[in-house]
């Protein structure tokens, strides 16, 4: 039983895996995003959303795989910590600990690119 258990894991682990690997991190939530028309928002706005997302994307790019597939998975996919832990094999501490450190990341590349928009 402990085994069929295990390999059931593993299995269910690899294809979230492969699932990921092969979107590259676009989810169908971001890209609907983008299409979604607005009366109250001007051009301006939209172009701004569009940048803020594209660097979103280099930003989570730019991140190492296990930040990656956790951001993914917890932001985009909408897994709990404790799923997210078995999947990925790791401690909860260590899925709590790459999503701050993912998630900060992230943060500070979208201050600093703002920071150059508005010295433009």
């Amino acid at each position: 039983m402990a085994k069929c258990r295990g390999y059931c894991m593993t299995a269910t682990r690899n294809s979230c895996l492969d699932r990921m690997r092969k979107k590259k991190l676009l989810s169908v939530q971001e890209s609907k995003a983008l299409h979604i028309s607005s009366t109250d928002k001007d051009p301006y706005e939209h172009m701004m959303n569009k940048e803020i997302l594209t660097q979103i994307r280099k930003c989570v790019d730019a991140l190492p795989e296990n930040q990656q597939q956790v951001i993914h998975l917890r932001e985009i996919e909408g897994f709990s910590y404790n799923e997210i832990a078995a999947l990925l094999d790791m401690s909860l501490e260590q899925v709590k600990t790459n999503l701050f450190r993912g998630r900060n990341a992230i943060k500070k590349s979208i201050i600093k690119e703002e920071g150059l928009w508005n010295k433009r």
